[in-house]
């Protein structure tokens, strides 16, 4: 059954009157469909992520790529399907070189209305260890980027169940963590297939994709164990990839602290890299979510970022950012007549 804007609109009414005194969020019914992403639905993914010690998803140089680097695609692939609908997910099947079996999960959930735009939620499946040369086949990748693909795949469960004006595409990145041509390889290759121009429509696309039609493109990457805290709350990065995008940041950020509980979203400044570079480099604004201090997490690109290491993710940080991006997303889709 759909969640309606109406249903949530009388919920919140009557939360208000018996916490008259606690502070509102600027928009109740944002606030209760945040809300619907909980600390457990949220950790029930990385059963499926292939993030135990001594899984591997590193792209590599092959015909085919590694059981758990398909195993983990397959299940975004069913996530995606069993809420958007089969007809609405696709892979999209690329090579680079000598790198071949790789594939972006492609989502789509199309807005009530044409004119409105459309916002890219996305987050990267593959893995790496470049921070053990000796250990090449152990890169279980729990943090980078399970956390940002259980993100991916709340959010996509929420919004499959309410209307936007807005459409929404959700992507899971194949080929992140190696830069060609001065771009992530994934989504940019998704990019110059998909987005131009015009809107001449090619024979493998669900609908034409025009660049000046993308809202912005929203990108979790390694988002579970922040490294900084601010007057004693855990902060999130908000990174920008191009520097004419401040004002979107700063957008981003007022609108994520204003619905997040516990924990502060800053401006983390120019990362030139990851997958919202591929958006921001051509001026489409883009913000990436990044746990602080990434760079000095004991466990970044190693073996020991895995699911049982107790000290690897900070759950509830990453539930909370997944709330502060999705009202985000609903603060410039949700229907404005409702």
């Amino acid at each position: 059954m759909k969640y309606t804007i109406k249903i949530h609109s009388i919920l919140a009414i009557a939360l208000s009157l018996f916490w008259p005194l606690v502070a509102q969020p600027a928009n109740p019914v944002i606030d209760s469909l945040i809300h619907l992403i909980t600390y457990d639905s949220y950790v029930a993914h990385f059963d499926s992520l292939r993030t135990n010690n001594g899984h591997f998803r590193k792209v590599i140089e092959a015909e085919v790529q590694s059981a758990d680097h398909d195993a983990c695609r397959d299940y975004i692939f069913r996530s995606m399907q069993h809420v958007l609908g089969a007809e609405n997910v696709s892979l999209h099947k690329f090579e680079t070189g000598n790198y071949k079996g790789l594939a972006n999960v492609i989502g789509i959930k199309k807005g009530s209305s044409p004119d409105s735009g459309l916002i890219i939620i996305s987050a990267h499946y593959d893995s790496n260890n470049s921070n053990e040369t000796q250990l090449t086949n152990c890169a279980p990748g729990a943090n980078d980027n399970g956390t940002g693909l259980a993100a991916l795949l709340e959010i996509a469960r929420v919004l499959s169940e309410i209307e936007t004006e807005c459409s929404v595409i959700f992507a899971a990145w194949d080929f992140e963590e190696q830069m060609m041509y001065g771009f992530p390889v994934g989504s940019n290759h998704w990019f110059s297939h998909f987005v131009r121009n015009s809107k001449k429509k090619k024979a493998d696309e669900v609908f034409p994709i025009k660049r000046k039609e993308i809202i912005a493109n929203i990108n979790f990457d390694m988002i579970g164990n922040p490294m900084e805290t601010l007057d004693g709350k855990l902060i999130l990065w908000a990174c920008l990839g191009n520097r004419s995008h401040k004002k979107f940041i700063d957008s981003y950020i007022t609108i994520f602290n204003e619905y997040t509980q516990g924990i502060s979203a800053i401006n983390g400044g120019m990362i030139p890299y990851s997958d919202h570079y591929t958006f921001a480099a051509r001026r489409i604004p883009a913000v990436e979510n990044l746990e602080s201090g990434f760079s000095d997490d004991p466990y970044y690109h190693t073996c020991n970022d895995n699911i049982e290491n107790e000290k690897n993710i900070n759950f509830s940080f990453a539930t909370e950012v997944t709330r502060g991006g999705l009202a985000y997303i609903l603060s410039q889709c949700l229907l404005k007549n409702d």
